[in-house]
């Protein structure tokens, strides 16, 4: 049991490092204050659809995120059992 909660810590630690570059590289939603008085182009509820690179990181983003939660919950219950 002890090398299956080592191989879960160390990819919680992989996932997470990604997590957080995805995170970083994402662009900014909006350009501030000014594009609120000036306009911007944008859909239905204020948000252009997404393409490429930036869909890729938004999708890397839930996904590692998601992977990450499980990971976590699963290095926990494997922590009860040790």
């Amino acid at each position: 049991m002890e090398i299956l909660s080592n191989i879960i810590l160390f990819a919680i630690i992989a996932v997470s490092i990604v997590l957080i570059v995805a995170i970083v590289m994402l662009p900014p939603k909006s350009q501030g204050m000014g594009s609120a008085i000036g306009g911007q182009d944008t859909t239905l509820f204020g948000q252009k659809k997404s393409h490429g690179f930036t869909a890729v990181l938004e999708r890397t983003v839930k996904w590692s995120a998601a992977i990450f939660m499980v990971g976590a919950f699963v290095y926990n219950v494997v922590l009860k059992f040790v």
